[in-house]
């Protein structure tokens, strides 16, 4: 019969080992390691829109399309930043709705320098009306609309000040 003590035992001496050598490279709290992984933002999904804008484009969605259900599908296609970054040639990318990484960062009250980093990756900013975003003041995450309109103006106000177009866009895929 079958256990699976051995399997077990197993995984944790190699889960030692790893957190052996994370502690070796300064990474001591989950924190830490959460911090130093890379690809996925924090092991946390966001939005992002892809545009192609040319033959190379539009073959890099592809590549990216297929990565995404073939090699980093978990529930729902993925896509880790650097293998963005690897086939970014001819594509825009826009930083998306309130699931995006800029508006969320946004709402995690990050510092001023971490946005401008964050929105230099983007071609262009997204900002949506309000009411599109209504769910998080249902769920208590901004205290009402005129935070969702001031976060719409933090974000025109930094694709000024960085010299990144805004557009204003509607997430038209739904009903109402």
């Amino acid at each position: 019969a079958h256990r699976a003590v051995h399997d077990a035992t197993a995984t944790a001496q190699a889960l030692a080992i790893m957190l052996g050598e994370a502690a070796q490279r300064g990474a001591v709290t989950l924190d830490d390691l959460d911090k130093r992984i890379g690809g996925y933002t924090k092991g946390i999904d966001r939005h992002i829109i892809l545009l192609a804008k040319d033959q190379q484009g539009l073959q890099n969605i592809n590549r990216l399309v297929s990565a995404s259900h073939l090699e980093h599908f978990h529930h729902v296609p993925k896509l880790p930043r650097d293998l963005i970054e690897q086939y970014r040639d001819g594509l825009l990318l826009g930083s998306a709705c309130a699931d995006g990484e800029l508006f969320q960062a946004i709402l995690d009250d990050e510092s001023e320098d971490a946005l401008e980093e964050i929105a230099r990756f983007y071609d262009y900013l997204e900002v949506q009306p309000a009411e599109n975003n209504e769910l998080l003041v249902k769920r208590g995450l901004v205290s009402g609309m005129d935070e969702l309109v001031d976060i719409n103006r933090r974000i025109i106000a930094l694709g000024e000040r960085l010299d990144i177009p805004v557009a204003a866009t509607g997430d038209a895929h739904y009903l109402d």
